[in-house]
């Protein structure tokens, strides 16, 4: 079966940034997700990803930040509490 878009959406948020969202419904699960969506959502600033959130097969639920890469769950705002104590 073929992935079913869901949402594609671009909104300028300032003269030299952007917020861009994707969303498909797959059949099975983007490995190794275990859910059955794939997804991007990016802010760009000066054509340069700043930050984006996306299920790139074979790296799970991914988090991309001014070009570094981590695991989503890493990069939650109450993750980076506890990890500071």
């Amino acid at each position: 079966m073929k992935a079913e878009r869901l949402l594609h959406q671009r909104q300028w948020i300032s003269q030299n940034g952007r917020i861009e969202i994707k969303a498909w419904c797959v059949s099975c699960p983007v490995l190794p997700c275990d859910h059955e969506y794939r997804y991007s959502l990016v802010y760009i600033r000066d054509g340069q990803r700043v930050i984006g959130f996306d299920n790139e097969r074979g790296k799970m639920d991914d988090m991309l930040y001014l070009g570094s890469a981590r695991n989503a769950e890493q990069g939650t705002p109450a993750n980076a509490r506890a990890s500071r104590g």
